[in-house]
């Protein structure tokens, strides 16, 4: 790197409580069970994912891009089988694609993205016309790019219509704004299966916003997988109420402050991973040290609505 590039900020987005709450309303677990095409285990004659307690990810931000759905289940798969090589990991990559689409929808799981909806700058988003009564069980995934570039395969530019997009003179078309890392908004995109062959390839239609609430509703044992920058957990309700992810871009000072007596319980809480409890213990809250890194201390509580299991050994299911 040149000693005379140029500095540009970069955007980070936080998932926070909803306004007005200390916690968000939701706990993570992490996909379990074996390696292979399958993780699924028959419990009770049913095909059934088990779950474990959910790692703490650092950093806790999202930093690169967020999505719901499909996406976000194939990378917890892929987790449980991660490779030596990249070329090897695109390969299972593909191969977990190649599983969910051909297997059952487990009974943790709703079809496709029905029981999602999407609010952004507090307009409806997704589903699509859903004053209509329109559902997402036809959409795979739905979420936001903050860098135009995505896990090495995609990438998103501003809603255009079909004719715009086969266009073969571009200059005779307006300019479709990419995703930017700078420019203060997420890039929301919405996906069916067919949509990449709608767009003529992984460039997905986008639509600029600034913040995002994602509402899920589904039945007790039920959740939604989702990912940010390639981390993926499984996030639910274990009363089965409904429950909301918020995003907004993270007020983060520009440079790391001098810490100061007392500074751990000044750190705002909406952006302390302890606003997001895990699944059955060990909630983490941010610190910062003498150095000015962030480090973290954990908390235990006990809750007897949850369903996952040891995180040492799976012994059951949702």
């Amino acid at each position: 790197m040149s000693r005379t590039a140029s500095i540009a900020s970069f955007d980070l987005w936080g998932i926070v409580p909803d306004a007005g709450e200390s916690a968000c309303n939701f706990k993570l677990c992490e996909l379990a069970g074996r390696r292979g095409l399958n993780p699924k285990e028959n419990v009770d004659g049913t095909e059934q994912l088990l779950m474990r307690e959910a790692s703490i990810p650092v950093p806790f931000f999202v930093c690169l891009y967020f999505s719901a759905g499909f996406a976000a289940y194939m990378t917890a798969r892929f987790q449980l089988n991660r490779r030596e090589s990249p070329l090897e990991n695109k390969v299972e990559y593909a191969r977990q694609a190649f599983g969910i689409a051909t297997e059952a929808v487990p009974p943790q799981l709703n079809t496709g993205l029905d029981g999602v909806e999407i609010e952004c700058d507090d307009e409806p988003y997704f589903p699509p016309r859903m004053e209509e009564g329109n559902s997402g069980s036809r959409y795979r995934e739905v979420g936001f790019l903050n860098v135009n570039w995505q896990a090495s395969f995609a990438h998103g530019s501003d809603r255009a219509s079909f004719g715009q997009r086969i266009c073969p003179c571009p200059a005779a078309v307006p300019s479709r704004e990419p995703a930017k890392f700078n420019d203060g908004r997420m890039d929301m995109y919405r996906l069916k299966f067919r949509s990449l062959v709608k767009s003529l390839g992984p460039r997905y239609q986008t639509d600029k916003r600034e913040r995002m609430r994602l509402t899920y509703r589904g039945a007790k044992g039920q959740g939604i997988f989702f990912q940010w920058d390639g981390e993926a957990r499984f996030a639910f309700s274990p009363s089965g109420d409904p429950f909301n992810i918020n995003i907004r871009k993270a007020p983060l000072p520009r440079s790391a402050p001098r810490p100061s007596p007392g500074f751990c319980n000044s750190w705002p809480a909406a952006w302390t991973p302890s606003s997001m409890p895990r699944a059955r213990r060990c909630v983490a809250r941010a610190c910062m040290s003498k150095s000015g890194l962030m480090r973290s201390r954990t908390q235990t509580f006990e809750s007897d609505a949850c369903p996952v299991v040891s995180s040492n050994r799976p012994r059951g299911a949702l």
